[in-house]
């Protein structure tokens, strides 16, 4: 399973300067003072991590200030002692890319009293002016969310806009889609997991890859006013993090299911329903790496996070066209039900040059065009009566989301001043389009794997000077094939040559087929195709604390490209996206669709030649240098 993970992650590794930022991590500091307010120098500090159990010491310097930098979202408990003053202990929360500055106030007394305080209050940022909100594991698991996706917790932002919050959607990796936050375009967002860039180089309102909720530790969405680590997109930056492992076992199993079952049944369907079925399950499970009384005994150096999920995702619309009648498909169209006009014959004029009306109202069989009776008989015949839109066919289509997102993460701390970890991801979606084009001849069959993988080094170089890099590689993979035997134009008749019969993927494939006054047409849609997005990212962060001052120098190195074999946006230029042909037919000339169709009469035609593969590649560097400082009087 996790083979793929490791070669994608793996072949994206190079020797050289690794220079970068980081997304995921926040900091601690504050002054230590004794009670005349007088600066206390060479206070000792020890910060402890409550689910792993790692502890990490610092000094005031001489102007009293301490700090802890590049510290993992999470709880930690804070102890401050010193000879002749009273050990303070306090609790506190870090959260990713944010800084919490306490202060501490020294009692006179032994060090073995001791004062407790525990600091859950949520605060105001002061030090900064950027807007953002941390939604935690808690809030994703208790708060009620539509579907369980990824993308959910974003939504409870202030500014959040989004067009598929009003319903039930399973988008796979398309959550992202029409997310629009404090008025910015959907493609202007920027996401990361773990600091992984984790939208698509192709279209940037997709993912690379849609994983459990189970699996974040905590997501930030910040809309506004960035620090300068943040200016690789213009609009709101999204930042999750994944859970790791704790000193102890924790696990979890679920299940979330929905059901035409539990369903009413919809008044305008006469009664019928949609179908759907939907399953999501999967568990987690993580904890410590020990051998007893050999290796990590104290269990607070190696720990594992793993998290599974499964979706079955079926669901069904009921969909309804106009399609010609038995007589229309024979020519008649005496006392036609739609209103269309006694056809004209075009070989016949009158005095004035206007085409005569056919005899009886009915078009002569030997006058047919082949191809116009096949595009004929590639369309239904109707099934109900006719309604008040003038819609004689339905039909029940059914599509299927499958997808497994597999998540994997690996903390280890070396010693005191180095801490590394590694998560690996991958998500493997798979939908099923018995919908297309509304009666469904080629219906497409999408493969979407989706991988990502994270190595980060965090390195305590001095006291006053810490260095973190990370190197991230994602990769989306889109192959789209049109599935089983409808799409065959031959067994509806079609015989016209192609213009340009070299490199149809599908050469018997059914073309496309629009028609005007509201009759439904034929798509024979634009696959097979396919395409791969790599994004390989480098960052480092080097953090240099002098006195009360922080200083803080980063670099971000990102290589990205898209391997493109389809032209699935030619139909912007007019031409289709149909390899096989574009028929566009009207009722130009004779006020009558469906008798241009059956002489062959189309307005214009269009066809695309061999499929291009291309690939591209950009690289982009990002220097920043963000310094912070905070000044008072003693």
């Amino acid at each position: 399973m996790w083979r793929a993970v490791c070669y994608y992650f793996l072949s994206a590794t190079f020797a050289g300067l690794l220079v970068a930022q980081q997304y995921t991590t926040g900091s601690l500091d504050g002054f230590v003072r004794d009670s005349a307010g007088a600066m206390m120098v060479g206070t000792k500090l020890t910060l402890r991590a409550e689910d792993t159990g790692q502890s990490t010491d610092t000094t005031s310097n001489r102007e009293g200030f301490y700090v802890f930098s590049n510290l993992k979202p999470g709880t930690y408990t804070l102890r401050v002692e010193a000879r002749g003053f009273k050990t303070e202990t306090l609790e506190t929360v870090v959260e990713p890319i944010s800084k919490r500055s306490i202060d501490f106030k020294m009692e006179i007394g032994a060090v073995s009293e001791r004062i407790t305080v525990t600091d859950t209050a949520e605060y105001l940022q002061t030090d900064t002016a950027q807007v953002g909100r941390v939604i935690t594991n808690a809030d994703m698991e208790e708060l009620p969310m539509n579907g369980r996706q990824m993308f959910s917790p974003v939504y409870l932002r202030t500014g959040v806009q989004d067009s598929q919050t009003n319903g039930f959607n399973q988008g796979g990796t398309d959550l992202g889609e029409r997310t629009n936050i404090n008025g910015s375009r959907d493609d202007d967002l920027a996401l990361t997991i773990d600091g992984a860039q984790s939208y698509r180089t192709r279209g940037n309102s997709q993912l690379v890859g849609a994983y459990p909720i189970d699996s974040f530790q905590e997501v930030q969405v910040l809309t506004s006013n960035f620090l300068p680590e943040f200016g690789r997109s213009a609009g709101a930056q999204i930042s999750y993090v994944t859970k790791s492992g704790t000193n102890k076992f924790h696990g979890s199993l679920y299940e979330f299911l929905r059901n035409d079952a539990f369903d009413a049944a919809n008044y305008f369907d006469q009664g019928s329903k949609e179908k759907l079925r939907f399953n999501e399950f999967g568990g987690s499970i993580g904890g410590p790496i020990f051998i007893p009384k050999h290796f990590n005994t104290e269990k607070d150096k190696l720990f594992f996070f793993v998290s599974e999920e499964w979706t079955r995702y079926i669901h069904g619309s009921l969909d309804r066209a106009r399609v010609p009648t038995a007589a229309e498909r024979l020519g008649d169209f005496n006392n036609d039900p739609f209103g269309l006009p006694c056809p004209s014959d075009p070989a016949n004029l009158d005095s004035q040059g206007n085409p005569n009306p056919f005899n009886g109202c009915v078009v002569p069989a030997n006058r047919f065009s082949h191809n116009g009776v096949a595009a004929f008989n590639a369309l239904p015949s109707p099934n109900m009566p006719l309604n008040s839109s003038l819609q004689n066919w339905s039909a029940f289509r059914n599509q299927r989301d499958i997808s497994r997102a597999d998540v994997l993460r690996v903390d280890y701390k070396i010693n005191d001043k180095e801490h590394i970890y590694f998560r690996g991801s991958q998500d493997l979606y798979e939908h099923y389009d018995g919908t297309a084009g509304g009666i469904s001849l080629a219906p497409s069959h999408l493969h979407r794997p989706n991988y990502s993988g994270v190595l980060n080094l965090t390195s305590i170089l001095t006291p006053t000077l810490i260095n973190d890099v990370t190197v991230a590689r994602s990769l989306d993979v889109v192959d789209v094939e049109t599935i089983g035997t409808r799409y065959q134009r031959s067994q509806y008749g079609f015989n016209f040559a192609y213009l340009i019969p070299e490199g149809k993927l599908i050469p018997d494939k059914i073309p496309t087929i629009t028609l005007s006054q509201g009759f439904q047409g034929i798509d024979g849609g634009p696959y097979p195709a396919s395409s791969k997005g790599p994004i390989t990212s480098i960052y480092d962060n080097l953090t240099k604390i002098f006195r009360t001052h922080t200083f803080k120098f980063g670099t971000y190195i990102e290589r990205s490209g898209e391997n493109d074999f389809d032209q699935i946006n030619i139909s912007a230029q007019g031409l289709g996206n149909n390899q096989n042909g574009t028929f566009h037919f009207k009722d130009t000339g004779t006020g009558n669709v469906l008798e241009n169709v059956l002489l062959g009469n189309f307005d214009s035609y269009a066809e695309i030649g061999p499929k291009d593969f291309t690939v591209w590649r950009s690289t982009g560097v990002d220097y920043t240098r963000r310094i912070a400082g905070r000044f008072g009087l003693a």
